[in-house]
């Protein structure tokens, strides 16, 4: 069975707007990275609020998950090692 035109144009515009969420996403982390907002991410990290700590390493997986470039940014400010502390902390994943 084929697609009627309204499915079509459905389908285009789920396109078109996933497209343009990716690219909007894309663009936002982009002006994060160039004013310098990952080392102090990584700072965050480093925090003993844990509320703050789920924040930042949130917003250093969504930075590096973009772009090859977005994530050797995020290796070069030393996030790795902290994020995997902090992910493998027992408190991190629970509540």
């Amino acid at each position: 069975m084929k697609p009627t035109g309204t499915k079509r144009l459905k389908g285009k515009s789920d396109m078109l707007l996933s497209t343009f969420a990716f690219n909007f996403n894309l663009c936002r982390y982009t002006t994060v990275v160039e004013a310098g907002a990952v080392p102090l991410l990584v700072l965050c990290v480093q925090e003993p609020e844990l509320s703050l700590k789920r924040i930042a390493a949130s917003s250093l997986s969504d930075i590096a998950k973009h772009t090859p470039e977005m994530a050797q940014a995020v290796v070069d400010a030393g996030a790795v090692a902290y994020l995997a502390g902090a992910y493998t902390h027992p408190l991190f994943r629970s509540t």
